[in-house]
């Protein structure tokens, strides 16, 4: 056992009752904190994203995710609702968002993120919005995108950032601009120039670790009537060999949407062995799905997967040499509920929880 497994295993020894599934009882409060102390340092970097934001909702809430003093903000699709063909109505969305408390958060925090169906122009739009150069501008104003960024550029939102000289690489997905009219096996939804840009990406990657964020969720299958790429099962298919085809390391997901927050595992096949990936689902920062439907999530999902509140996201990166640890946090921002999950990187690139 190398010094960091050591030093990583001592950490979890260290709480009071060791590390748990995640849960109400999980690693949370002053059991997180001695695990902090006991890697004897703070995170190299902590991540807060979340989805699912209605501009005309309270947005008090942005107080309460100020104080986790987060270096990023991700916001992951319908970060407002749109919903129109009226550019001038979707521009007056986005300036009452910036308005809001949302205003004050955003100067101390450094944001980026992608779009959905809602703030992309209506729901379940698709590339047959007519009005998505308009709304591609918008959303890249209300990001604070510079007027040089080639993204001002190209068609569709997406692109890459790198966090910690490299050895973070974010993947954000354009689920939107590109999208059949039809869903099934033989429509697509990333388009031709979004799949060459993003293999280039994949194969030109560096990074220790390689993180998706796609609006619409990734792995499991469809739930109610949420879009996810199971509708697209050859995209999906394709994304998970491009991942085993570059080996790359330290892959996992991120999705919004769905209106409940999750933490999700998923066996696949890569390189003649079957893999665990990891998808953190965060949705819901002002509204989350019916009751009914919430009942059926807990069960589908588990209990102890799920958050089925208002949301938010968190993850935290601790850095030591070449080894990876990351703290995935998902808060409800109506209670003191907190479901964590804890995991290390190993010499195959493959995360692991202890």
């Amino acid at each position: 056992m190398n010094l960091t497994k050591r030093r990583f295993l001592q950490a979890l020894i260290a709480l009071p009752f060791g590390l748990r599934e995640a849960s109400a009882q999980g690693l949370t409060g002053d059991r997180l904190n001695s695990f902090t102390r006991a890697m004897g340092r703070f995170q190299d970097l902590r991540l807060c994203f979340g989805s699912c934001n209605y501009q005309n909702h309270s947005q008090d809430y942005w107080k309460r995710i100020a104080k986790q003093k987060g270096d990023l903000w991700f916001w992951l699709g319908d970060n407002i609702y749109g919903d129109t063909r009226d550019v001038n109505i979707l521009d007056a969305k986005y300036r009452k968002q910036l308005s809001s408390p949302y205003s004050q958060f955003k100067e101390n925090i450094e944001v980026d993120g992608i779009w959905d169906d809602h703030d992309f122009g209506e729901d379940g739009a698709n590339s047959s919005y007519p009005h998505k150069e308009i709304s591609q501008k918008l959303h890249l104003d209300f990001l604070g995108v510079a007027s040089d960024s080639p993204r001002r550029a190209q068609k569709g939102v997406y692109h890459t950032r790198e966090e910690l000289n490299g050895a973070v690489k974010f993947y954000f997905l354009d689920t939107r601009y590109f999208q059949s009219e039809e869903k099934g096996s033989s429509n697509g939804l990333l388009g031709p120039q979004q799949w060459n840009w993003l293999e280039n990406e994949m194969a030109e990657s560096t990074a220790k670790i390689n993180v998706f964020i796609t609006p619409i969720g990734m792995l499991l299958n469809r739930l109610f009537v949420t879009e996810d790429w199971a509708e697209f099962p050859e995209e999906k298919e394709r994304l998970l060999s491009l991942v085993e085809k570059y080996n790359l390391s330290g892959a996992f997901f991120m999705s919004g949407d769905k209106h409940f927050g999750s933490l999700i595992k998923r066996g696949w096949e890569r390189n003649g062995s079957k893999v665990d990936y990891f998808e953190f689902q965060s949705s819901g920062l002002t509204h989350v799905a019916p009751k009914t439907q919430l009942k059926v999530v807990k069960k589908f999902y588990g209990k102890r997967n799920t958050i089925i509140e208002k949301n938010f996201g968190q993850i935290d990166f601790y850095r030591e040499g070449d080894h990876f640890f990351m703290v995935w946090s998902l808060f409800s921002l109506e209670s003191h509920r907190r479901l964590t999950r804890v995991f290390y990187l190993d010499r195959d690139g493959i995360w692991q929880r202890p």
